[in-house]
């Protein structure tokens, strides 16, 4: 009954029209005190107790508030740590609250819920250094106390810490923050007394500096450090956590411990947040710890932060080696050369070092613009690397170019071989080693394992990643060749763009994507002669008709790539291209009537007037509106199912000439206009119950790609009024180079009104057709579009196509839009 009614009175001073109840606070908090302090108090009662006096205002006076905060921690202290292996899991019921079956241990639970939920403020505020510390002793205990998280429909210790430190309610408290900190750094400052050389001559003398103890309670510290936003760690502090956060890696490291494996995990990960924070690696044991990481096992699950971290630290040694402080980075050499290639490639052991770190050396060496140039001592070591990783590749290429079979488990390793090769040879290039190998390798690989990849890649990711490393390759192979040997860097050339097809056809979404990063990558370093003869290579192969549709669709896409990421001063070149590509589009009908090629036509369109408009010409826009104009003709052969991303690609494509282009639109404003009244017509669908003839008159007139049993809907009603309503924004135009005038912004409103009469007759059509219908949301939707197009509108069209162009039931219709535009049209007045 007690602890009912102080449940009702919280309840009434928390409401949303508080009471106000007058009494002796003094009083409530010396009866409170004493009967919370009683062993036989029911968890129940203690809870309303606690969540009373925490909130009416008692802890505020800083005497009885001491009082109040060291009863909630002594309590928690006392009974919120299990003493059993499986965790509290309280439901949030207060039946649980009982004195019995570990009534105690909920209602520790259900307090500390409480304090973290309401209450941080008035511990912020009012709770003494002291206090807050113990506080956060509690929260640091109790989250690996429990270990795991397994309430589901509950809270355990866990979950509400874990919820606790979450939320950045917490992290404003400046008072617990600091205390927060203070604690930290208390867990960890044993470490300062461990001297890292000394720990790597006698690494097993563990029991010399500390005991396993220390370096759990360490390792607790950086836990709850990583759920501390970076910010907020104090930079005084930081210097300090990453030292120490070192020498607890190299600790962990050298002793053998349950948790050792997740350990390393959470201290590096720290670690790699602090110095991308800091935007540096360099720290006072920067090289010792370079070694240490790549020469130590690493945990599967430490494997990527181990990565970054080993990325990060090469090169900030790189970047010491160029300037003449190489010894960092000369070790991390001398220990690459010293290391079996196939064991570390081709092996799936986890005790073994740090996979990948000759790959990333080679890579850090060849974002370097002159590598030949650097000092000589890091140019030998570099050379030496070069012959090492050369030597051991050099068998496994000859193995997959003899057209051996090799098993699935071995595909990933092969990857990596492929990527390591591709670098390498660039690097030798780079260098000009003696040993570099010719091209021709990678042509033999493809000729022998060709046929296997295109008849696995379409149904396993691990193959479709190997073929785009092949492909790779191919395009390291291309830099081997001499500027004088043209016809083969050509010849080469298009054995690149083959190979692309061939694969970009049948591989899935991810291998597509590796695919295009290579041809992107590969078509922005081109020599301006050798982008022409990959583009006349491409459209003398679409203008063939020799390849099937589906490579087709890829040749358009590849011709997207390359207009994307041409090399610079190559735009003549490009808008040659372009114009050709779209009369081959607009000359073959036969692109249009398939799926596959038509969505790949509309992308190419697509991505040419929005991301380089200025790379359009007033030949392209008008190509451009007869093949717009050809895929919303009537057809009587559809599709099986309608295909909106046709209809959005469309839109795409005229939004983006109206606003960026708008000097070449404004010259062929009647096909523009024949477009969207186009566009009107697909939005209508048949009556149901219609006859088959009367059901294929309407069929008949719409697209393809749109089947009568599935019409456009809500959707793309609303982005055709999107479109018209951007006919009336002000824009500016894209152009290459500075402008010749100052340019103002200006809209298509005005000229536009002679040709818009064509989309408001379109939509009077659909509605007084017998045989068609538009549903009240479509009409609804289009509505804001339809109501610029009346605004266009002068008086004389708008008279002209009341009387000539329509019938009764048309000036009905023509009536009734007009009353709803003139209700919303803004006249100026009030």
């Amino acid at each position: 009954m007690a602890a009912a009614a102080l449940r009702l009175r919280y309840m009434l001073q928390t409401s949303v029209h508080a009471w106000n109840i007058i009494d002796d606070q003094d009083d409530l908090a010396e009866v409170f005190s004493e009967v919370f302090a009683a062993d036989d108090c029911l968890p129940e009662y203690t809870v309303e107790i606690f969540r009373y006096l925490l909130h009416d205002g008692s802890c505020r006076n800083v005497q009885r508030g001491q009082i109040i905060f060291n009863a909630v921690l002594n309590y928690l202290e006392v009974h919120l740590l299990p003493r059993e292996p499986s965790p509290i899991l309280w439901l949030g019921r207060s039946s649980q609250l009982s004195s019995d079956g570990g009534g105690c241990g909920f209602a520790a639970v259900a307090l500390l819920k409480l304090i973290l939920d309401r209450n941080l403020e008035v511990v912020n505020a009012f709770a003494s250094s002291a206090q807050q510390e113990r506080l956060v002793n509690l929260l640091h205990l109790a989250f690996v106390e429990s270990g795991h998280e397994d309430a589901e429909h509950g809270w355990s210790l866990i979950t509400i810490v874990h919820e606790g430190l979450h939320s950045a309610h917490f992290w404003e408290q400046k008072q617990i923050l600091s205390s927060f900190f203070v604690v930290q750094h208390a867990k960890t400052a044993f470490l300062d007394t461990i001297d890292i050389v000394e720990l790597r001559k006698n690494p097993k003398s563990l029991s010399a500096y500390h005991t396993e103890n220390h370096i759990l309670e360490a390792v607790k510290a950086y836990t709850l450090l990583l759920y501390a936003p970076s910010e907020c760690l104090p930079k005084a502090s930081r210097n300090n956590f990453i030292r120490r956060a070192v020498i607890l890696d190299f600790l962990l490291g050298s002793v053998s411990i349950v948790f050792a494996r997740q350990a390393v995990q959470v201290v590096r990960t720290f670690l790699n947040r602090i110095f991308d924070l800091l935007g540096t690696w360099e720290h006072e044991t920067s090289g010792k710890y370079l070694h240490h990481l790549i020469t130590s096992p690493v945990p599967s699950s430490a494997e990527q932060v181990t990565g970054d971290l080993v990325q990060g630290h090469l090169v900030t040694a790189f970047r010491a080696a160029v300037r003449g402080n190489a010894e960092v980075l000369l070790g991390a050499i001398k220990f690459c050369i010293k290391q079996p290639i196939e064991g570390w490639l081709l092996s799936n052991d986890s005790d073994i070092p740090l996979r990948g770190t000759t790959q990333r050396l080679v890579d850090i060496a060849l974002s370097e613009p002159s590598v030949s140039t650097s000092p000589r001592d890091l140019v030998d070591h570099l050379s030496s690397l070069f012959e090492h990783v050369l030597d051991q590749l050099h068998p496994m290429l000859h193995h997959l170019a003899s057209g051996n079979v090799i098993e699935q488990d071995e595909i990933t390793s092969h990857h990596d071989v492929l990527l390591l090769w591709g670098r390498v040879i660039t690097l030798g290039r780079s260098l000009n080693h003696h040993k570099t190998p010719s091209p021709g390798l990678g042509t033999q690989i493809v000729k022998a394992i060709g046929p296997f990849l295109l008849s696995r890649v379409s149904e396993d990711p691990i193959i479709s990643k190997f073929s785009s490393a092949v492909h790779a390759l191919l395009i390291s192979e291309l830099k081997l060749f001499s500027g004088e040997e043209r016809e083969d860097r050509e010849s080469h050339l298009q054995l690149i763009v083959t190979t692309y097809v061939a694969f970009e056809h049948s591989s899935i979404s991810r291998g597509r994507h590796d695919l295009d990063e290579n041809m992107s990558k590969l078509l922005r370093t081109l020599p301006s002669p050798e982008f022409f003869s990959c583009l006349q290579f491409v459209l003398e192969t679409i203008s063939s008709g020799e390849i099937t549709l589906d490579m087709t669709a890829c040749l358009i896409h590849l011709m997207s790539l390359a207009m994307l990421n041409a090399p610079e001063n190559t735009l003549k070149t490009a808008q040659t291209h372009v114009k050709e590509c779209l009369n081959i589009f607009v000359n073959n009908a036969k692109l249009s009537n398939i799926q596959v090629t038509r969505l790949a036509m509309l992308t190419f369109i697509s991505d040419l007037c929005s991301k380089r408009p200025a790379s359009v010409r007033l030949q392209n826009v008008i190509s451009i509106w007869i093949l717009l104009s050809r895929l919303l003709a009537g057809s009587k052969a559809h599709d099986s199912m309608t295909n909106v991303v046709v209809f959005h690609e469309i839109i795409s494509i005229i939004d983006a000439l109206v606003r960026l282009r708008r000097d070449l639109v404004i010259t062929t404003l009647p096909q523009l206009g024949n477009i969207m009244r186009q566009l009107v017509f697909a939005l209508r669908s048949p009556r149901p119950l219609l006859g088959a003839k009367q059901r294929a008159i309407v069929a008949d007139a719409l697209p393809a790609w749109i089947n009568p049993s599935y019409p456009l809907g809500v959707e793309e009603s609303k982005l055709l009024s999107r479109l018209l309503t951007s006919l009336s924004a002000k824009t500016l135009i894209r152009v290459h180079g500075p402008p010749t005038e100052l340019q103002k912004p200006e809209s298509l409103a005005r000229p536009l009104s002679k040709h818009v009469a064509c989309v408001l007759q379109a939509y009077l059509d659909v509605l007084n057709d017998p045989l068609c219908v538009l549903s009240a949301e479509v009409r609804r939707e289009l509505q804001p579009g339809l109501f610029v197009v009346c605004d266009m509108l002068n008086e004389y069209t708008r008279d002209a196509l009341m009387v000539s162009a329509l019938d009764a039931g048309g000036k009905a219709a023509m009536q009734g839009l007009w009353r709803e535009y003139e209700k919303q049209r803004y006249t100026g007045k009030g």
